[in-house]
């Protein structure tokens, strides 16, 4: 899901979009005047100098439609489907059925109300409020997306966004590297809000009045890991900058592209990036499954999706709580397309041994749950569809495997 993540930076609406009517619109000069005081106000809240003038369009729901569509196709190619649709099978995220292309392109192409595209260095903010109208100044919605998108045309001219996003290849650091940029660009808007509401407090009042900002949701159907994935660089990024920021003001965040977050637990946990405390280095060799197996990833899993995995079968605070003890770890997937069969084993090395033993217990919680039926055979539990094991290492480090026979599991868990 990097990929398109990374080649727009978006903000997202959570909530129906209405299309805009006209092919064509029309930009008065009173409205370019209020566009370039808006330019002023962002370069100053984030204390960022304009170094150059930025393209901004505002482009019809279609132009959106049509953009995401065209991006999809050229972005996602069929490996790259084939490793994240059986990726998200595997862990339980979706259902065999699950079509990544379509779901994805119309959640963004119903949600997104603004992108700052890096390949072109144009903005793009959509007429999302109900009725709007591009007259001589932007409705306070989009005041709000302006802000937040020219904020990234100003990001990109500092620390050149495009490299930055493309030296991140691994999906666990790819969603840290993309919560620093969504995390700065919020926290301006933010700060532009309360600019606003200083300002026209009625006016802001009544924007939250129409839950525009406020207890919305994804359309329905939404798989819960594709949501996480979008809005958890906005709001934990969010939170992770606002440490920045009060650490050392924007200076603080400013360094922070130069030695940017690498786990989304620097995400999560702020103090540890500040103190420098990195993941810990864990390897899996392959193993041979044998015929119609083939390896798809060796990644790291990372307390974002190791947590959103663990909340499949037990509540978001256990998971949450179980998942803050991770350390580092190594993930290593296997698909066989004859029988469409996955197979995968992660080893995870915890902080301390309390939190080895805290995941453990609500791993065994999720085992009960997600096989209700099992036998115990060793450190495994299977059914006649599938088993997981779960192996103790030693006091701070596990090893978890799946596959579809006790046999498969146990050579993953044996020989990785």
């Amino acid at each position: 899901m990097k990929q398109l993540l990374f080649m727009l930076l978006l903000i997202i609406i959570t909530y129906p979009i209405t299309a805009q009517q006209d092919d064509t619109i029309e930009i008065s000069p009173e409205l370019i005047a209020h566009l370039d005081q808006l330019d002023v106000a962002v370069s100053q809240l984030r204390e960022l100098d304009i170094l150059a003038d930025v393209e901004r369009r505002f482009p019809t729901r279609q132009d959106v439609i049509d953009f995401v569509m065209q991006a999809t196709q050229e972005e996602l190619d069929v490996q790259t489907v084939l490793e994240q649709t059986q990726f998200y099978i595997a862990f339980d995220f979706v259902s065999p059925e699950f079509d990544l292309v379509a779901t994805y392109t119309t959640l963004l192409a119903d949600q997104v109300a603004g992108f700052y595209d890096p390949e072109t260095g144009i903005m793009n903010v959509l007429l999302t409020s109900p009725d709007a109208v591009l007259e001589d100044e932007l409705p306070i919605l989009e005041q709000l997306v302006y802000v937040h998108e020219y904020t990234h045309a100003l990001q990109d001219q500092h620390f050149d966004l495009l490299t930055y996003l493309e030296d991140v290849t691994e999906p666990d650091a790819s969603l840290a590297a993309l919560a620093l940029v969504e995390g700065d660009a919020t926290l301006v808007m933010q700060d532009y809000t309360l600019l606003l509401a200083e300002q026209d407090p009625l006016a802001l009042l009544a924007l939250l009045d129409d839950d525009l900002l406020l207890d919305a949701e994804m359309p329905a159907g939404t798989p819960a890991v594709l949501e996480a994935e979008l809005t958890m660089p906005y709001f934990d990024g969010l939170l992770f900058v606002m440490a920045l920021h009060r650490d050392g003001g924007w200076d603080s965040v400013d360094a922070a592209y130069a030695n940017p977050p690498v786990s989304t637990e620097q995400i999560f946990h702020p103090e540890k990036y500040l103190a420098g405390e990195m993941p810990i280095a864990v390897s899996l060799p392959p193993v041979e499954l044998g015929e119609g197996w083939e390896q798809l990833m060796d990644y790291t899993l990372g307390e974002f999706y190791l947590r959103e995995y663990l909340n499949t079968q037990v509540d978001r605070s256990t998971a949450i709580n179980a998942a803050a003890g991770w350390g580092g770890d190594r993930m290593n997937l296997y698909y066989n397309a004859d029988r469409d069969a996955r197979a995968w084993v992660i080893e995870l090395v915890m902080d301390t041994p309390e939190d080895a033993i805290e995941f453990k217990t609500a791993y065994m919680d999720f085992i009960l749950g997600r096989l209700p039926e099992s036998t115990v055979i060793g450190d495994c539990y299977t059914t006649q569809a599938e088993t997981l094991c779960l192996l103790d290492v030693d006091d701070t480090t596990l090893k978890i495997s799946y596959a579809p026979e006790v046999t498969l599991a146990r050579q993953l868990l044996d020989n990785s």
